[in-house]
Formats: C-alpha cells, sequence, structure tokens
C-alpha cells in the first residue's frame, strides 16, 4: 500500500528535477557569461517606402533569420535550423518598437551573427526561391492580416551582418524589393484593339 502511494511521487520529483534544470540552465547556450535577446529595429532604406510614406505602420510584421557564424566565417542562410527561422516582429507604432512573437536569445555571447529580414511577413520553405505574388486587386484588405492587397504587393528585405550579441536593438534597413519590376502584358481573349 505504501509503494503505491509513493509511486505517484515518482513523475512529480522527475518534473521538479527537469523544471529545476531548464531554469537554472541556459539551454542550447556554449558560453554562458551574459545572455541578450535578440532585438530588432527596421526602417526603410529612403527612395525605397511603400503606400505609407513614414515606413512601417502600426501592426506591420516582418520575418527574421539569425543565422551564427562558423568561427570566423559567416554562417549559412538555411531554409530551417538556423538560430531563428522566421521570427514574426510586428510593429507597435505607441511603442516605436518591434514585438517578437516568441522571445529569441543569442546562442553564444562570443560569436557573431548575420539577420536577414522580409516584409510582409510569412513562412517561406525556401529561403532561396521565395514565393511571392503581387495582389491583381489591390483595393482589398485582407480579413485575416488587416494589410491592404497594396501593402501585401510591396515586398522589403534587409540583412545585418556581423553582429555582436548585444542588449540593444539591433537595426535591420530594408529595402524595396518589387521595384523595376518588368511586366509584360499580352492582349488576350476578351481585350480588344
Amino acid at each position: 500500500m505504501k509503494a503505491r502511494k509513493l509511486l505517484w511521487l515518482i513523475p512529480i520529483v522527475i518534473i521538479i528535477v527537469l523544471a529545476y534544470y531548464y531554469l537554472s540552465t541556459d539551454l542550447g547556450r556554449t558560453n554562458s557569461d551574459e545572455v541578450f535577446e535578440v532585438q530588432v529595429a527596421g526602417n526603410i532604406v529612403s527612395g525605397s517606402i511603400r503606400a505609407n510614406v513614414d515606413g512601417f505602420v502600426d501592426g506591420d510584421a516582418v520575418g527574421i533569420y539569425v543565422v551564427n557564424s562558423k568561427g570566423e566565417k559567416a554562417g549559412e542562410l538555411l531554409d530551417a535550423d538556423n538560430q531563428v527561422d522566421h521570427g514574426q516582429y510586428t510593429y507597435n507604432r505607441e511603442k516605436n518598437q518591434w514585438i517578437p512573437m516568441d522571445v529569441y536569445f543569442y546562442k553564444e555571447d562570443k560569436s557573431t551573427v548575420d539577420m536577414y529580414g522580409y516584409y510582409p511577413y510569412g513562412v517561406p520553405t525556401d529561403v532561396s526561391s521565395y514565393l511571392f505574388e503581387v495582389k491583381q486587386d489591390q483595393s482589398k484588405v485582407s480579413q485575416k492580416t488587416g494589410l491592404s492587397a497594396y501593402d501585401a504587393s510591396d515586398f522589403l528585405w534587409g540583412k545585418s551582418a556581423g553582429i555582436l550579441p548585444t542588449k540593444q536593438k539591433v537595426a535591420i534597413s530594408f529595402k524595396h524589393r518589387m521595384s523595376s519590376t518588368l511586366v509584360v502584358l499580352e492582349k488576350g481573349i476578351g481585350f480588344s484593339e
């Protein structure tokens, strides 16, 4: 009878030990001097402005990749298994800051990282061939994201390289990547001269 009463204590003890281990260590870190949260400060490079001349607007969401260096060499941006994969950061106009969907930390406190960002936020499966669609009717607003189709048709990309872990926000300058796009219109059924 006493043995049965003690059996239910075993899972509780295991949970307590695991929780203590998780809370008292920096899981995934190779150095433990100091832990820094990955923070970003995005801006749009002048001359690459979207519909709103002020740049990003409240509720805009960007995707961020963080890639660790390999010794003295820059790391390679992969489809998955980077330090951060398409982490979502949403702009809060009132606070004038980017709020992460999840909290991310630098893996090491001595190695550099490269940060890549893109707008609008998505979950691309291939970083070298991102499928992006310019919306046909740009007068509509998405019920899901709140973005106008015009804004959702504006693809921005930016990179900051060689960043040492820091308590400061890392500036990523986004550039418009849909400018100078060549569009060829061909006469089809239903069109007259």
